[in-house]
């Protein structure tokens, strides 16, 4: 184990080359401690927050969806959302054992509430009936990375050169393949790839269902976060690639402009978190 280890973040989002609105978001932030000092009989101590070093790194990516600027305000309400339970009503610090089941509840909870935002929207403003948005988050602690997942962005572990994805698509063409009926090789083909299963907001009032994951990272690998705008265009190998001799800022623009140069046919949102070690 690494006795200090930093994490190297970026995320960028582009229109694309087709359509009139980016309806995707994304957030990359970090989770500090702080003391804020409200009276002191020191002399030399104001009334001032002391902030500490990071204690986790907090990823999201969003991709809303719905006609006219509804998909837009979807993935926006939904990440204002899950940001203000984050940060109002977490505990968040070293975990272990059980403890990481708690973490991955309270994210859970997090995007239920997002949903449940979403949902008063489209009660209130009945023209945006059917808005939605994916959401796909990753926290990481140290070495660890605990994500939750709802809809059809991807995280993938990009690792010794491959891209391996953590996430599972909740699409009816994906539970077409679980059920046998469709060969994965004919995903990307179906009508039915890009129609969502599960989402944050939508018709349904129930709560989505949340997949959710965790693995151990190693220096030198990458977690990248991203929206179906990039995964059209480019292929897993790419992604790996992507890497190669570039910063996380680097590679961010590299990929999103890959995904213009071959079409950007839709919006298209990287956010990429690669572990460094001193």
């Amino acid at each position: 184990m690494f006795s200090k280890v930093k994490l190297e973040a970026a995320g960028r989002t582009d229109q694309g080359l087709v359509r009139t609105t980016n309806q995707d978001q994304f957030i990359v932030a970090q989770i500090r401690r702080i003391l804020e000092v409200s009276q002191s009989s020191l002399p030399s101590e104001p009334s001032r927050p002391h902030f500490g070093g990071p204690v986790g790194h907090l990823l999201v990516v969003a991709d809303g969806v719905g006609g006219g600027a509804a998909g837009d305000r979807a993935s926006a309400l939904a990440l204002q959302s899950f940001l203000q339970f984050v940060s109002e009503s977490m505990q968040i610090g070293q975990v272990g054992g059980s403890l990481e089941d708690d973490l991955l509840a309270q994210f859970s909870q997090a995007i239920g509430t997002a949903h449940a935002r979403v949902r008063r929207e489209i009660e209130q403003r009945p023209e945006l009936s059917g808005m939605a948005t994916t959401l796909t988050m990753a926290y990481v602690l140290g070495l660890r990375a605990y994500i939750s997942h709802v809809g059809d962005s991807r995280c993938y572990l990009l690792r010794d050169g491959e891209a391996l994805r953590l996430t599972r698509d909740q699409t009816y063409a994906q539970e077409l393949v679980d059920q046998g009926v469709l060969l994965p090789s004919e995903v990307d083909e179906s009508r039915w790839s890009h129609v969502l299963a599960s989402a944050v907001g939508g018709q349904s009032q129930e709560q989505p269902e949340i997949l959710t994951y965790r693995c151990l990272l190693e220096p030198g690998d990458a977690l990248l976060l991203c929206t179906d705008g990039l995964t059209k265009h480019v292929d897993e190998a790419e992604l790996a690639e992507s890497l190669s001799g570039r910063s996380a800022n680097e590679a961010c623009d590299h990929l999103v402009t890959r995904a213009l140069e071959a079409g950007g046919t839709d919006n298209v949102t990287v956010v990429l978190a690669r572990v460094l070690a001193d």
